[in-house]
């Protein structure tokens, strides 16, 4: 997984790839979904779940978009 997630990061970063980008995110959509089950836990029935996930996807983009690989830190 992580040749595959190189291959994405570099695709993505250097040529705009639009493919890579949404490849990227389909592979930590599932964390977006755990981390918002797990707030939601916390915080019981005053957080909807969907406005959790839907929060979270807008982070995951941002952090897509301004993530750097060459710093050498894992994306996830």
């Amino acid at each position: 997984m992580e040749v595959e997630a190189t291959t994405l990061w570099k695709a993505f970063r250097e040529h705009g790839d639009e493919d890579a980008s949404a490849r990227i995110i389909e592979q930590h959509l599932a964390l977006v979904h755990h981390i918002a089950r797990e707030i939601q836990r916390r915080v019981g029935a005053s957080a909807s779940l969907d406005d959790l996930v839907n929060a979270g996807c807008v982070g995951l983009l941002h952090a897509v978009d301004t993530f750097d690989p060459k710093r050498g830190h894992a994306f996830s």
